[in-house]
């Protein structure tokens, strides 16, 4: 145990020593033109006692979001390290590029559609996770920007621990609020077969201790024509999800077979009901007949829901 020990500090000391600013912002962006420079912007201004860094991932964008990370990179090479790419790699491939570049001691997110509002942002979250061990990482609030209006992002106020709630929603926080301890998570095989990478990650990391949620308005998440899953197909949005947790359930993360019932029950009577209201009845069916009966009674309201859809049509 003791060599063991030894080892693993010395893997730790190892990688500390390679880490040459504390905190690294990882910003993926692809298309963002219109957006790109309010999101840089939002990191160049953060006032802090520490170094930072901004690693963008630009993923072979069609319009000039290169052109424009260029410009700021020029302008700021101590502090900006921009990745190019010679072709399209995908959203989450580079995420996961992106996130192996950044070597600070922490790693915060901003996407380049998102960005941060409050100057202290980055101090706020540091100074926390500094003088709080056992947290792994801290989160803000944030308000969702649709262009035309601002919205708070959520109204919960808690700290989340995975032992005490179960299991982990990813609606309860912005990804652009995201500070975590750079040595806790690896992106594994597990993160090339999720299309969820921000709530992948967060789940992970409750795994691994404490999430602090601080009330503090520091960014937006901006809802736009152009984002992921701004306008993508209620459908494809519910089957994503689900595969989100079938995924950890295939390597293990959960094993209580209550919650997994619960969960994947929930997310295919949602996706029955989805495809009965559009008339498609063999594919609501389908997906009913896959739920126990004591998950479609918990259930009943969008049960009697699909029935009705049925009847009428």
């Amino acid at each position: 145990m003791q060599k063991e020990e030894n080892h693993i500090n010395k893997i730790e000391i190892a990688n500390l020593a390679r880490r040459q600013k504390k905190v690294s912002v990882c910003m993926i962006t692809y298309n963002h033109e219109k957006f790109i420079s309010q999101a840089i912007e939002g990191v160049l201004m953060q006032e802090t006692d520490f170094d930072f860094e901004l690693v963008i991932g630009e993923d072979f964008s069609t319009d000039t979001t290169r052109a424009i990370c260029e410009q700021y990179a020029n302008k700021y090479p101590k502090i900006i390290r921009l990745l190019s790419s010679d072709r399209n790699l995908g959203s989450m491939q580079n995420f996961i590029r992106t996130i192996n570049e950044c070597k600070g001691a922490y790693i915060a997110l901003c996407e380049g559609d998102d960005y941060w509002t409050a100057k202290n942002k980055l101090k706020l979250q540091v100074d926390f996770l500094d003088f709080n061990i056992d947290y792994v990482c801290c989160v803000t609030e944030s308000m969702m920007d649709f262009d035309t209006y601002q919205k708070k992002y959520t109204d919960i106020n808690f700290t989340f621990d995975l032992k005490r709630e179960g299991i982990l929603s990813d609606s309860y926080y912005a990804t652009n609020t995201f500070v975590y301890r750079s040595n806790i998570i690896e992106m594994g095989q597990i993160f090339e077969e999720s299309l969820l990478g921000d709530s992948l990650l967060l789940y992970l990391l409750s795994l691994r201790g404490k999430i602090k949620y601080l009330p503090n308005i520091t960014g937006a998440y901006r809802k736009h024509i152009g984002g992921i899953f701004t306008g993508t197909d209620g459908i494809v949005i519910l089957k994503r999800q689900l595969l989100f947790y079938e995924i950890l359930i295939k390597h293990g993360y959960l094993k209580d077979m209550k919650i997994i019932n619960k969960l994947i029950g929930d997310f295919k009577i949602q996706i029955a009901y989805q495809h009965m209201y559009r008339g498609e009845k063999y594919l609501a069916f389908k997906y009913m007949k896959q739920v126990n009966m004591n998950i479609i009674l918990r259930n009943w309201k969008t049960s009697i829901k699909c029935l009705g859809h049925f009847l009428i049509k």
